[in-house]
């Protein structure tokens, strides 16, 4: 009997007495943030809300924009910056250094509930500051 076959006994012996019927009603009571803390957020982040995400970067001044720096290359900078899941290849063509922040726009609140709560507190502080001006 080969590793796979010993593999998947065991995991049948496994599922016999832990049915996962039993895990999917646990599961059903986590909130959504909860969730995406536990196993990735599976929220994908659009490419304008990124790119406004990274002209609010730059305006604020928490990470500047080379003066002879790329959109792509700021963009992925702040991508690795602050460890955040995205192509930032797409929000290059969105991303401006300079970018209007209303309060209202469905971008900045996707922002908010999609960006802001994974980065740190310091930053997200200073962000929340700025993009209320």
């Amino acid at each position: 009997m080969g590793v796979i076959e010993k593999n998947l006994i065991l995991w049948i012996d496994n599922f016999k007495k832990q049915p996962f019927d039993a895990l999917s009603e646990n599961v059903k009571y986590l909130n959504e943030k909860d969730f995406a803390y536990c196993f990735g957020s599976s929220t994908k982040i659009l490419g304008p809300v990124f790119a406004l995400f990274c002209s609010i970067v730059h305006q604020s001044g928490l990470l500047e924009m080379g003066y002879d720096e790329s959109n792509e290359r700021y963009c992925e900078r702040v991508c690795s910056h602050f460890s955040i899941n995205t192509n930032y290849k797409k929000a290059r063509q969105y991303f401006s250094k300079v970018m209007d922040i209303k309060e209202g726009d469905k971008y900045l609140v996707k922002v908010k509930e999609l960006i802001l709560p994974n980065i740190s507190s310091e930053a997200e502080q200073i962000i929340r500051i700025y993009s209320k001006q």
